[in-house]
C-alpha cells in the first residue's frame, strides 16, 4: 500500500494551503493532475503555462479561487478536464489557450 500511496503523491500536487498561486513558484515537473487547495484565492500570471504533461485541474466545491491571471494554464496541451470554482470572478485573457480541454 504504501507503494501505490507514494505513486499515487507523484501523480497528484495538493497546491500550497494559505497563499495565493501568486506567491508561490510551481516546480516544473508538475504533471498530471492539480487538485487546488481550497485556501487559494489566485492562480498566477503563466502559473502551469506549457506543462505538457498535465491532464486535470480540479477546484472543489469549497475552493475559493476568485480569480485565474492571464495565461494561467496556456499551452498545457494534454488538459482535458477542468474543474473551476464557483467563487471564481475572473478568468484572464488566455489562460486557458492551446489546450484541448472536453469538460468543464
Amino acid at each position: 500500500i504504501n507503494h501505490i500511496n507514494k505513486l499515487f503523491n507523484i501523480m497528484r500536487l495538493h497546491v500550497y494551503r494559505g497563499l495565493s498561486l501568486r506567491d508561490e513558484n510551481i516546480p516544473r515537473d508538475v504533471t498530471h493532475d492539480v487538485i487546488v487547495d481550497d485556501s487559494v484565492t489566485v492562480i498566477k500570471f503563466s502559473a502551469f503555462i506549457f506543462r505538457q504533461q498535465l491532464v486535470s485541474v480540479v477546484m472543489t466545491d469549497k475552493s475559493k479561487v476568485i480569480e485565474i491571471e492571464m495565461h494561467a494554464f496556456s499551452n498545457c496541451i494534454s488538459l482535458k478536464y477542468v474543474r473551476l470554482a464557483k467563487a471564481l470572478k475572473y478568468i484572464g485573457t488566455h489562460s486557458f489557450a492551446s489546450n484541448f480541454i472536453y469538460y468543464v
